[in-house]
């Protein structure tokens, strides 16, 4: 039996603070979406306002592995004479993080308490009681999935304890939850994160995640663009998602040599609400292209109306030879097409939804850890290093590490039409322009730490012609691995090395010719 999924609905605050969006803020739909015939593609887009609704309303679908941010909370009064009621006193415990007792478990910094949150417009689900499973009040159930519902109205807390105090509801409750029910308040995370993200990364990331904020255009390069769930910088295999930890890093260090800043004066609780809300941004980008996908084949605007035509053709001379027993017309083709697109939906979002899901959770994650430790960082590390650059990285960062390689001059090939690109150069998978790094300029934007440069050229950076060299140094993957470490030895000393002489001059030592290894300049 399948396991129900709760939908919940979180409002934003009423008041709008500084750095939120006007209320008519929208998110936009992908270019794919809007290419498909439009019945087809309505239906996308209420399936995807459904499961993820608004930047106004957003809703927190538990089926994805976001933490919303939740808080536990058990009734502790209500009025005995009262049928019904929309207030009651309650009183709330620990939130949804159990084993850390309320605290970060890394420097022990208390998390937000409902005394300290605007509750205003969150959902709550009933843990036990009559009400226990979600909302009895609307049953509203879509594919077999409930939708809370109910929502928070306002929260008085007592002044003496913040923990306690009189929780008002948007929909009045008949009869009464009673004494002692338990319940969840869900998505303060979410709509906390999205007034941050709002203020502080909207104008370049865009209010969809696809990095076309007001400001995106000017920058080079590009805002990245979460939508189809791929990040250049993360601990995990280019095939993985990254984790909290390695968005938290981006966003607390920022990206060198861009216009990504640091955010490291951001408070922890507001570093995490923000990671948990582009995850959810990534997740609604994701699902989109999936449905997208699946369906944009048969039902892209071109190929439909052709297909309609062919059906039109195949239908009237069955009806002329009697085996049809109705005419067809242009729009009875066109619904019948339409019609198996809506009834194959719910699957297609079923099994998509599943595969984003088992994506994004973290147990499905492979961190990339090295079998070796770092090679010590000598010359002649450094000699066996300068080796595998000129044959591995020259082509494009530059016999001399300035990222002016023969590929920078080069017409390359568009991985998704087969066909060159206009101009010459390398692209990444939006098709904007980009530059090998400039490796003697000391500036690495994935991270400067060892690990960092080693993660880099392991699994190489997602999105982007750096490809993962793991595997190619040698087949024995201890061995690959202390030679990868031999590489990233190199890739530190380039910014130090004289223009006329570099580690590679001693390469001869290792079974190469100085013929075979160019020179720096």
């Amino acid at each position: 039996m399948r396991v129900l999924q709760l939908l919940i609905l979180t409002l934003a605050f009423a008041a709008c603070l500084p750095g939120c969006d006007p209320p008519e803020s929208t998110f936009v739909y992908n270019t794919k979406t809007e290419e498909l015939t439009r019945d087809v593609g309505s239906a996308v887009k209420e399936r995807l306002d459904g499961d993820f609704g608004s930047p106004k309303n957003s809703v927190a679908w538990l089926r994805m592995p976001v933490d919303y941010g939740t808080f536990k909370g058990e009734v502790v009064e209500v009025d005995e004479d009262a049928s019904s009621a929309y207030q009651f006193r309650v009183k709330f415990g620990s939130n949804g993080d159990e084993e850390t007792d309320g605290e970060d478990e890394e420097d022990g910094q208390a998390s937000p308490t409902p005394g300290e949150m605007n509750l205003a417009g969150l959902a709550i689900i009933w843990k036990s009681g009559d009400y226990a499973g979600g909302s009895q009040i609307d049953g509203g159930k879509r594919d077999g999935e409930k939708l809370a519902t109910l929502q928070v109205a306002a929260w008085s807390k007592d002044e003496e304890n913040g923990e306690e105090g009189l929780l008002s509801l948007r929909q009045l409750m008949d009869p009464p939850p009673a004494v002692g029910d338990t319940f969840e308040i869900v998505g303060h995370k979410l709509s906390f994160g999205r007034q941050l993200y709002a203020a502080h990364c909207q104008h370049c990331h865009g209010t969809s995640g696809d990095g076309a904020g007001p400001t995106a255009e000017y920058l080079n390069p590009r805002p990245r663009d979460y939508r189809p769930g791929k990040f250049k910088f993360q601990s995990t295999l280019k095939t993985n998602r990254p984790t909290d930890g390695d968005l938290q890093r981006i966003i607390k260090k920022g990206i060198p040599g861009t216009y990504m800043p640091s955010f490291l004066l951001l408070e922890d609780d507001e570093m995490d609400s923000i990671v948990q809300y582009v995850k959810w941004l990534s997740m609604r980008g994701e699902y989109e292209i999936k449905l997208v996908t699946q369906l944009y084949f048969d039902y892209e605007k071109v190929v439909f109306d052709e297909a309609v035509e062919s059906a039109l053709e195949d239908g009237l001379e069955e009806f002329e030879d009697g085996t049809r027993d109705e005419k067809p017309t242009k729009r009875s083709i066109q619904d019948e097409l339409i019609e198996t697109a809506n009834a194959d939906l719910p699957d297609i979002a079923e099994q998509e939804s599943n595969v984003l899901k088992d994506a994004w959770t973290k147990e499905n994650m492979t961190v990339v850890v090295p079998l070796v430790a770092r090679t010590p960082d000598t010359a002649e590390s450094r000699a066996r290093g300068r080796v595998l650059y000129v044959q591995n990285c020259a082509a494009c960062h530059g016999a001399t590490g300035r990222g002016d390689g023969e590929q920078v001059n080069a017409y390359m090939v568009n991985d998704q039409t087969r066909e060159k690109y206009p101009e010459p150069g390398l692209f990444d998978d939006w098709g904007q322009s980009i530059k090998p790094r400039n490796l003697t300029r000391g500036i690495y934007r994935g991270g400067r730490r060892p690990i960092d440069l080693f993660r880099r050229v392991f699994e190489g950076i997602n999105g982007t012609p750096m490809p993962p060299f793991k595997g190619k140094f040698d087949n024995d993957k201890k061995i690959n691995d202390a030679r990868t470490w031999d590489l990233v030895n190199y890739i530190y000393h380039i910014p130090f090395e004289s223009r006329g002489k570099s580690a590679g001059d001693s390469a001869t030592k290792h079974g190469r010719t100085a013929a075979s290894t160019p020179s720096t300049r």
